[in-house]
């Protein structure tokens, strides 16, 4: 354990200096990930992600590659967070070189078709239940959102939380017959779903995760629709919210965070 930690530490180093910084990252996601450190690896992959895909270092396409084989070899450890990470490094590829493999990867991922003519409006953000106070603030902004909104919207489609706001939303404007949206909930599998959603797409998780995100984004994608017609609306938030506002960000969507509601769309 000590070796390992000295490892992390030196390649932290280097990322620092701007040292070999993307053997870095590798680096620290696969031993963060034998650590059970998960979040802290999934981040590590996502920062990768961002200078790929915004070509912020030189690195070899081949060392993505080789990175896929050495994940798949440790797979074993934890395959359903493996497979988040091979995720995410076949989407890269994929947006950055088109690449065959890493299209057939994520093909077989691909559960719901999205209208790429239309625009996406995504709502990320906490999904813990709410205080009156919480519901009254957030609640606006999602009126807002949605008041003259036609396209897809995507949330988190459970009762509690903003997924829960965001289906009670969609439910008073069609009451109203004013809605011209379709309503998305990505869920884990082994959560209710909140019955204001059009479809329910459940993930083979048990509890929420980078995964959720990581399906919407392949569904968007693989839809044909232009990043630059998704809008990512964040309020509040943990961890996993974190991660999807950097998805956004690294994958060319329009995000607004409401930092003033405090959570992790104000620290980002």
């Amino acid at each position: 354990a000590m070796q390992i930690a000295d490892i992390i530490k030196q390649c932290e180093n280097h990322i620092e200096l701007g040292i070999e910084v993307t053997d870095a990252l590798m680096t620290i996601g696969k031993l963060e990930f034998l650590r059970k450190n998960f979040d802290v690896s999934i981040n590590a992959y996502i920062t990768l992600m961002r200078i790929v895909m915004r070509d912020e270092r030189v690195y070899s396409p081949s060392s993505l590659l080789r990175e896929i084989a050495c994940v798949e070899k440790i797979r074993d450890f934890d395959p359903f967070r493996a497979d988040n990470i091979l995720t995410l490094l076949h989407l890269m590829i994929w947006r950055k070189s088109g690449s065959n493999p890493s299209e057939k990867f994520l093909n077989g991922l691909h559960q719901q078709k999205i209208d790429p003519e239309k625009q996406v409006l995504i709502f990320c953000g906490r999904s813990l239940p709410l205080s009156d106070k919480e519901v009254g603030k957030y609640t606006s902004h999602i009126q807002e959102a949605l008041r003259e909104f036609t396209g897809t919207a995507i949330s988190g489609g459970t009762k509690s939380g903003l997924p829960g706001l965001v289906g009670s939303v969609a439910g008073s404007t069609a009451k109203q017959a004013g809605k011209k949206f379709t309503l998305l909930g990505y869920l884990p599998e082994n959560k209710e779903e909140d019955k204001d959603y059009d479809i329910a797409v459940k993930s083979k998780a048990t509890e929420y995760s980078v995964l959720e995100a990581l399906s919407y984004w392949v569904d968007i994608l693989q839809s044909g629709a232009d990043p630059k017609k998704v809008f990512l609306v964040g309020i509040h938030g943990g961890v996993i919210s974190s991660m999807e506002y950097k998805l956004g960000l690294i994958l060319g969507a329009h995000v607004c965070l409401i930092g003033k509601l405090g959570g992790s769309a104000a620290a980002i």
